[in-house]
């Protein structure tokens, strides 16, 4: 870690010297943990065979998008969190629900709180990824569907239509673990927040696992 954070140090004080701009002490202290984090996991040709997060290409940005429903309570939270290409955090936001109608609702409201807070951003090209396959299916194929959360889903769609180019893809339950821990807690603390730049400290463990490459 120390070896790290000084080449970091050195690599920055380079670009300062060469009046190139260097990254914020957050995206470097991820950068750094993330570089210490693969290298603690690395285990040369062995693969753990473990559905990951990935990182997007170069030039586009990855916005991620979950939610938490509690049926007896009938209220949930919304979670969203952007990347860049090398999973640096760019901004997240979650927003507590006291009146949710379902599951599906809640998951279309994410993706829109999401979208949101991308155009917001001014993004212009973006991935979004989503774990609840019913509202991927629903934006590809408005068509087909008919559930409570069209109307939410009809709202994304023309949401998305804002951006230069977007795509909306379904994503495994591992990849989401970053904006299901920030939906969760928006839920169990009751409270709606939005950060650019630097995330929340209690999210930092998941964005920096999602940086490891074994």
């Amino acid at each position: 870690m120390i070896m790290v954070a000084a080449w970091y140090l050195w690599w920055d004080r380079r670009k300062i010297s060469h009046d190139e701009k260097c990254d914020t002490p957050v995206r470097t202290t991820m950068s750094i943990r993330g570089i210490v984090a693969n290298a603690l996991a690395m285990k040369p040709g062995v693969k753990d065979g473990k559905v990951r997060w990935e990182r997007s290409v170069m030039g586009v940005l990855k916005l991620n998008v979950d939610a938490s429903y509690h049926v007896y309570e009938g209220s949930g939270a919304t979670g969203a969190v952007v990347r860049d290409c090398t999973g640096a955090f760019i901004a997240g936001c979650c927003y507590y629900k006291q009146h949710a109608m379902d599951a599906s609702s809640m998951e279309a409201l994410a993706l829109l709180d999401g979208l949101r807070l991308a155009d917001n951003l001014g993004i212009s090209t973006l991935v979004v990824e989503s774990d609840s396959l019913e509202i991927v299916q629903a934006i590809l194929n408005p068509s087909d569907y008919r559930a409570s959360a069209a109307v939410v889903t009809d709202d994304c769609r023309k949401l998305l239509t804002a951006f230069g180019r977007a795509t909306v893809v379904h994503c495994a339950r591992e990849c989401n673990a970053a904006v299901h821990e920030l939906a969760r807690a928006s839920y169990r603390g009751i409270f709606s927040e939005e950060w650019r730049d630097k995330p929340p400290d209690f999210l930092l463990p998941f964005l920096v696992t999602d940086m490891v490459i074994v």
